[in-house]
């Protein structure tokens, strides 16, 4: 099937590790941790640097959130906001899935949280979307159908770059991409893989310092 792969790095890959994957695979996109439970991710500046640098133009970012870290939703974002000025990235996906440090078993909650954290996240002009799956979601949120009109993007790793799998859940009819391959290694360089039916045409946006958001 036609589409584009790409893959998604938490940990600090240079230009160098990006281009040992793309040696073996012909990734078109990469997707970037910038936050993690307990802060921005440090790694996120190098990785998305070393993408570019290794050819890669199109660069999404995630926020694994830190709902009992005792820092806000707000302020989360507003701190992988500030590590991320001067950057450019297309969507901002949040993470929701399984963790002991983020979702506890208060689905109310948990809507409630990623609620705020959505909210800030567009407040700063953000392409907001949501990284999940099936079982997740319903684990986590009670299979609200409140986030539906967001972009998603889907877990299911049955090796298979392709949607045909797909079934509705949460108010989605259809996703905007899906991780198909999880915990990847090669050479040292942790990936997992994903696929994405084209890539969009709008040019990134740099994100703006969290005090002037961009028009």
């Amino acid at each position: 099937m036609c589409g584009c792969i790409g893959a998604d790095v938490s940990q600090a890959t240079t230009q160098a590790m990006w281009e040992t994957l793309l040696g073996t695979y012909p990734f078109r996109f990469a997707v970037v941790e910038a936050y993690w439970p307990s802060g921005p991710n440090p790694n996120a500046r190098t990785s998305i640097d070393g993408a570019r640098a290794a050819g890669i133009t199109h660069v999404d970012v995630y926020h694994f959130p830190g709902p009992f870290s005792g820092v806000s939703p707000n302020q989360q974002i507003e701190a992988s906001t500030q590590q991320l000025k001067s950057l450019s990235f297309h969507h901002y996906w949040i993470d929701v899935e399984p963790y002991a440090q983020t979702w506890g078993t208060d689905t109310a909650h948990n809507v409630k949280m990623l609620a705020e954290l959505i909210l800030a996240a567009q407040a700063r002009r953000l392409s907001v979307g949501v990284y999940t799956s099936a079982s997740a979601w319903a684990q986590i949120t009670g299979s609200t159908t409140r986030f539906a009109d967001l972009p998603l993007w889907y877990y299911h790793w049955d090796a298979q770059d392709n949607f045909d799998d797909f079934q509705a859940f949460g108010g989605w009819t259809a996703p905007t991409m899906k991780q198909y391959f999880g915990n990847g290694n090669l050479d040292g360089v942790g990936y997992d893989a994903n696929w994405i039916p084209s890539l969009p045409r709008k040019v990134e946006r740099r994100s703006p310092p969290p005090s002037c958001p961009q028009s």
